[in-house]
Parts: C-alpha cells; sequence; structure tokens
C-alpha cells in the first residue's frame, strides 16, 4: 500500500484512500527558534547562518563589513544579531585569553564513589562556583566529570586539588593532566 502526502507548513499531512483520518507529522529542525515580528518562533536562516560563521571567528566585525559579506544591509544585519542575541542562539560575545601566557592550564578526569542525583548536584554547583574551574562536563564513560582548571603554578593546583577534590568524600578518583601546549582551540559552531 502506498502513502501520499502533502507537503505543509511546518510538516507532512499524510493521505491515506483507504483511511478516513488524516495524521500530521510535525518536522522538529536542528537549531533554536527565535522570534519574528509577530511573537511566533522561526528558526534561524541561511544568513542568519552567514552571520554566525563570520561573528564566531571576529565578532568585532562591522555590521556593514558583515552586511556586505551576505549581501544584506547593516541594519538588517543588526536586527538578525539582535534577535539571536535575545533567543539565546548567541549566548555571550567575550574576548578569548589563551590561559598558557599567565597560567597554567588542567585537564581534570573525575570519577564518583556513590552516584546520587544530590551529590552530583552539589558537585555542579561547587563547580560553577569555583572561579578556578573554566569548563565542567558531565560525560559518559569510565568518568562521570570532565573539568577545564585554571591555576597561577602547579603549587596553587595542588592545593586547589586537595581543597576541592582530595576533599570530597564523593569523589572516588581524579585524574589530571596537564597542558603542555594547546595545539587546536575553537568554540565555534559551524552552521
Amino acid at each position: 500500500m502506498g502513502v501520499d502526502f502533502q507537503i505543509i507548513r511546518g510538516g507532512f499531512k499524510l493521505l491515506s484512500p483507504k483511511i478516513a483520518m488524516q495524521v500530521t507529522i510535525l518536522v522538529i529542525f536542528w537549531g533554536k527558534a527565535e522570534e519574528n515580528r509577530c511573537g511566533k518562533a522561526k528558526m534561524i536562516d541561511n544568513f542568519d547562518r552567514a552571520i554566525l560563521n563570520i561573528v564566531q571567528k571576529d565578532n568585532q566585525v562591522t555590521h556593514a563589513e558583515i552586511g556586505a559579506q551576505v549581501n544584506l544591509s547593516a541594519s538588517s544585519v543588526r536586527r538578525r544579531l539582535k534577535a539571536m542575541r535575545k533567543a539565546k542562539v548567541i549566548e555571550a560575545d567575550v574576548s578569548v585569553v589563551d590561559p598558557g601566557k599567565e597560567m597554567i592550564q588542567a585537564i581534570v578526569m573525575v570519577s564518583f564513589l556513590k552516584e546520587s542525583p544530590e551529590g552530583y548536584s552539589a558537585f555542579k554547583q561547587q563547580m560553577i562556583e569555583d572561579p578556578s574551574v573554566a569548563q565542567c562536563y558531565s560525560v559518559s564513560g569510565e568518568v562521570d566529570m570532565v573539568l577545564i582548571v585554571n591555576a597561577p603554578d602547579l603549587s596553587s593546583y595542588e592545593a586547589w586539588g586537595e581543597r576541592v577534590l582530595m576533599a570530597n568524600p564523593m569523589i572516588r578518583r581524579n585524574t589530571t593532566h596537564i597542558v603542555w601546549s594547546r595545539i587546536k582551540f575553537s568554540m565555534a559552531v559551524e552552521f
């Protein structure tokens, strides 16, 4: 039995001659929605993607320069950037500093002794509040968390490890890898 379908806005409508009902299947697109002028959600389009690819490399490029590259007016670029910031497609505009110039960086793998929602929540909150922790990831596999930790020197890192990791009875094991050099670092998401 063949199935006919008709493309409609936001999905497909399946049409079956033998069944007296229609089923609508919604198509979910990858990406974040933003609100258009009418307050309805819309997905980012190819212009937005092109703008994002530019500002991820250098967010100090002028709206006019971006517009020239993507064939939009400067005011259109400004409106699109504002909408993407409001919708949290763009989470932040920051300056990225090379930690290797002023401090050491450690990649720390943490395994918990006993897993519990309360323990995870407490550890996550502690990592969020700790200024030495630049990044914290909950991961699958042999370890539970991966941390990126910055410290002025090895003795400062050691003191942090004793105070934060070794003092925590929930942690079974932690393994530290000191970063010698950074081969590649990018926060860009290709569109």
